[in-house]
């Protein structure tokens, strides 16, 4: 028995399509033995089969199926239940992706800093060769892994939080992250689908540990620098005000003098002087 599907595949009226084997119908591009093949095993050993096979119709057109291959058993009679899902779509949409990929690890490869695209529960789609390298890991090795289930809980929960506020902004958010004694400038930015939801993220990540180690001791420079302009001001402030005393009776006992120097006797010319001399 075949379904409508099958005979409009293969162009054919569902009793003409049924007198013939369905290998006849395959192109021999494709694995055209792996129906006899999966045929032969489940008779054999009577265990459901499943696998992904390519099809090309009369007009030449490709088509990618997944097919699930049964025993049934009617009357004593043994007979083998087809179930196939055009997955052709699919297969280009994968095709489409993998291409996609390959591009996109390009430009992620050129990045010398963390970069990595992520689905919306977390899990690793694309990480650059820096990135991977940071877990010890091939980029490959990481695909499908949760990114969270590499960092430390406190460290997980700012990521987290970070994602959610992307997800009710839909918009990038920037934030510094510190780890294993590193700071990372990092970037979260949506990507959105179709539909405009967000459906994905792109994560950039910047090592600025040289950078704000520099920052900090340039500001601990700045206030050693202030501190000392004030030691400075203190110490010219106190010393004009010791000078000043000193001056100030210098200046009036000569005051004295000029106008009445004169008029002064000798013990007190030498007092007025004495005062001078002890005041320099």
């Amino acid at each position: 028995m075949v379904n409508k599907a099958v005979s409009k595949l293969f162009g054919m009226q569902q009793a003409d399509l049924i007198k013939r084997l369905n290998s006849d119908y395959v192109s021999q591009k494709g694995p055209s033995n792996l129906l006899d093949k999966t045929d032969i095993d489940l008779l054999t050993n009577g265990q459901t089969l499943s696998f992904t096979e390519r099809f090309t119709d009369p007009s030449g057109n490709v088509y990618w199926f997944h097919t699930i291959k049964s025993l049934l058993s009617l009357n004593g009679q043994n007979f083998i239940q087809i179930n196939s899902t055009d997955i052709t779509s699919r297969r280009k949409r994968e095709q489409v992706i993998a291409r996609n990929e390959e591009f996109l690890s390009a430009l992620l490869n050129a990045n010398m800093d963390f970069m990595a695209m992520v689905d919306i529960e977390g899990r690793i789609i694309l990480i650059n060769n820096n990135g991977a390298k940071r877990f010890n890991k091939s980029p490959e090795e990481l695909k499908g892994f949760e990114v969270l289930d590499f960092f430390s809980d406190k460290v997980a929960q700012k990521q987290k939080n970070a994602v959610l506020t992307v997800m009710e902004t839909r918009k990038p958010y920037r934030f510094l992250d510190e780890r294993d004694g590193n700071i990372y400038d990092t970037s979260i930015y949506p990507i959105h689908d179709e539909s405009h939801q967000v459906s994905s993220f792109a994560i950039y990540a910047r090592d600025i540990t040289v950078f704000k180690k520099a920052e900090i001791e340039t500001r601990k420079a700045l206030v050693r620098e202030q501190e000392l302009h004030e030691l400075k001001s203190a110490v010219i402030s106190t010393l004009s005000h010791e000078f000043r005393t000193p001056l100030a009776i210098i200046q009036s006992n000569l005051q004295l003098l000029e106008k009445f120097g004169r008029k002064l006797s000798d013990p007190e010319l030498k007092k007025t002087y004495s005062m001078v001399y002890s005041s320099t």
